[in-house]
């Protein structure tokens, strides 16, 4: 009678789970009272491995049974990431109308470099260039002098020009608009770079792939590697960091609708996604964020392609890293905020937030109970507990370096002495810190202290001038 529905197929597994666990704890409670028998303590032993081994069988019936095999595949390679087969990418990008947009203030060499790639590997491909209002200045001119020469022999360069400065979220969805305005020309998927991305030339096929193969992927993004990694030593940092956040990227394929954040930098979008959010969210602190966050609400998959690869450059001294991390985590507190009902969207950061601040108040009552501390029949546990965390640590740091692509001497030397990263991590949990205080700042002035104009316009002043505010986006 209990095969033909999942529901009582469930209520026998937890009867029976229910059933085996009291007999379990019954032979616990006669074991208080016959201890002295070694026969007994046999007999206990040999009955306590088969009650758990039916328990153990009647999980996997239960799993097999109620949890489909795409999901128990997307569940291991979260621990276990799938290495993907080699396959020729042209067949499926060929068949697939395709459009860059690059919006840009005040350009570099780097834009020029990317426009020109992009055109010379793919003549189909149309590229809208939206200048962001940019400056008048001699070097800025010199460079759009050199795209439109770059247009002037492929007319499927276009350069746009805003009204004004409407920061990348603005610029972003005045090249999309003008996509979407094209009747018989609309593209199937958009991609969108920051200005000084370098990619090679698979870079976009292998995404558009990672794309379709199921038609609820929205949005993918490509591995992120630095240009810049030994300019210093605070770019190597960022370099090991990047490439822990591809792991963490890869792991969360498939795993609650992919992972956290597709990154700014470069992502291929489906123009239905675009349209379904009617695009990017204007004055937002971090958009790729609340764009991930607003497609995931909607039903749409996050994927990142384990076979792209593009380089970004990173902030080369402190002051503008600090600046930039202020953003991302401030900007992804509001996320949080804005969206904290729909968990499925979030969970990654609610999993990371939660942690930092259990992990930061144990800190704390370690430091002030340090005087009190005698030893219990516990410590043994917590000892053993830290020592697997520790080992575990260790075998992820491993892991990570040795699949670092970049990795040279000098990164192993910063990689296992530890130290270095130990201080560049505490530094970037100062700067979440700081995070946590200003937007504890911001709902206290904005429904306390509104009416102490000098103190709150001093307030935010300070705050600014470290690198946090609520009013701007990215550029």
């Amino acid at each position: 009678m209990y095969k033909n529905t999942n529901i009582s197929g469930q209520l026998r597994f937890f009867l029976d789970s229910l059933f085996i666990l009291l007999f379990l704890t019954g032979d616990i409670l006669i074991a208080k009272q016959v201890l002295s028998s070694p026969s007994f303590k046999l007999y206990l032993l040999v009955s306590g491995f088969i009650k758990i081994f039916f328990i153990l069988y009647n999980a996997r019936k239960f799993i097999l049974r109620n949890i489909s095999k795409k999901t128990l595949e997307n569940f291991s390679s979260f621990f276990i990431p799938k290495t993907p087969a080699k396959k020729s990418f042209e067949a499926t990008f060929y068949g697939k109308s395709v459009s860059v947009v690059i919006p840009t203030y005040k350009p570099s060499i780097e834009t020029y470099n990317l426009i020109k790639s992009i055109s010379d590997w793919f003549p189909k491909v149309s590229i809208v260039v939206v200048d962001d209002s940019s400056p008048n200045d001699s070097e800025t001119q010199n460079i759009f002098s050199m795209i439109s020469e770059l247009a002037r022999f492929n007319y499927k360069i276009i350069i746009l020009r805003t009204a004004e400065n409407q920061m990348k979220a603005g610029a972003l969805n005045y090249g999309v608009n003008y996509l979407r305005s094209l009747v018989y020309q609309r593209p199937d998927v958009v991609f969108t770079f920051d200005d000084d991305v370098k990619i090679i030339q698979s870079t976009i096929p292998e995404m558009i792939n990672e794309l379709y193969k199921h038609s609820k992927i929205g949005i993918v993004c490509s591995q992120v590697r630095v240009i810049n990694k030994n300019k210093n030593l605070l770019t190597r940092m960022q370099a090991m960091e990047y490439h822990s956040f591809n792991i963490t990227k890869i792991a969360d394929n498939g795993f609650f609708r992919g992972p956290l954040v597709m990154q700014g930098m470069l992502a291929a979008i489906r123009m239905t996604v675009l349209e379904d959010l009617n695009g990017f969210s204007k004055g937002h602190l971090i958009e790729d964020y609340d764009f991930t966050v607003r497609s995931k609400i909607k039903g749409w998959e996050v994927r990142i392609s384990q076979t792209a690869v593009a380089w970004t450059k990173v902030p080369e001294t402190f002051s503008s890293l600090w600046k930039q991390r202020a953003r991302w985590t401030s900007g992804g507190l509001r996320v949080i905020i804005q969206n904290w009902n729909w968990f499925i969207a979030i969970y990654q950061d609610l999993v990371g937030h939660f942690t930092f601040i259990v992990l930061l108040i144990l800190i704390t009552l370690s430091f002030i109970y340090a005087g009190t501390y005698k030893e219990s029949a516990f410590t043994p546990v917590l000892f053993a507990i830290s020592s697997i965390n520790f080992a575990v640590i260790i075998v992820y740091t491993v892991f990570t370096h040795l699949s670092y692509p970049d990795r040279d001497f000098k990164d192993s030397i910063l990689k296992f002495t530890f130290f270095p990263e130990f201080i560049y991590s505490n530094l970037l949990s100062l700067i979440l810190l700081g995070s946590y205080l200003f937007l504890f700042y911001s709902f206290a002035a904005s429904n306390f202290v509104t009416g102490i104009n000098n103190l709150y316009k001093l307030s935010q002043s300070g705050f600014s001038r470290i690198g946090y505010g609520a009013a701007w986006g990215t550029r």
